[in-house]
């Protein structure tokens, strides 16, 4: 509630100096609302007033003030269904609607793939702080990919085959096994903190120690050889 919108000094416990939420902060502008259907129904009901009243009220504030924001929101939850259910509002969900574009998943836009990896690659280029290129065996194989997990899933492949390699291609092997043919489940995906590539690298290399409990299973999920794994870690 107070991330978006807003609190005074002493609202509650930690408020040490006042906070402007996201409404204040998008004020004569657009605010993105991402997985709106998460809000809880009590926080959905005070989004739902903002919107008809155009007015805020910050949390452990006396008073309100106008809002002049376009209010743009995005959900991969079946929204009618959790209307149905009783887990959205419905007056909300028809406050929301007003233009409502469906996005269908990656694996039914494959022709926006080469351009998805070329954008990631330079992103993460950026932040690792050296080239970031795919094989073409590895392209062919992501294109062959369902990616359930869509962009993200997408993205978390590419950070994790740059983490990887120490040279500016990524190997096929060095992309997550699911990335490199057309196989079921859910997305595979882990959380990388942002740092330098060293650290990027062995934080993902400790992630998959602490998941399989070997240096052995670890280096046969990465795709790479136990003693470059072993070299890896005693860097």
């Amino acid at each position: 509630e107070s991330e978006l919108f807003g609190h005074v000094r002493g609202a509650f416990t930690g408020a040490h100096r006042d906070h402007a939420g996201a409404f204040a902060r998008a004020g004569g502008g657009t605010l993105f609302l991402d997985e709106v259907a998460e809000l809880p129904l009590p926080l959905q009901a005070k989004l739902l007033r903002v919107l008809e009243t155009r007015r805020v009220s910050p949390v452990g504030a006396e008073r309100e003030f106008e809002v002049d924001v376009r209010v743009v929101s995005a959900t991969h939850r079946p929204l009618e269904r959790w209307v149905r259910d009783g887990q959205f509002r419905e007056d909300l969900f028809h406050r929301l609607s007003v233009l409502t574009i469906n996005i269908p998943p990656l694996r039914a836009r494959k022709g926006d793939l080469a351009l998805l990896i070329q954008t990631f690659s330079r992103s993460i280029s950026d932040e690792l702080g050296r080239v970031v290129q795919l094989e073409r065996e590895a392209l062919d194989a992501a294109e062959l990919f369902p990616w359930p997990g869509n962009i993200r899933e997408l993205r978390n492949a590419l950070l994790r085959a740059a983490a990887l390699t120490d040279g500016p291609i990524c190997k096929r092997a060095l992309l997550p096994r699911r990335a490199t043919g057309p196989v079921n489940g859910d997305a595979n995906t882990i959380t990388i903190p942002r740092g330098t590539f060293t650290e990027m690298k062995r934080a993902l290399i400790r992630h998959y120690l602490a998941e399989h409990g070997s240096i052995r299973k670890a280096a046969r999920v990465l795709g790479v050889p136990r003693s470059t794994l072993g070299a890896w870690l005693k860097r």
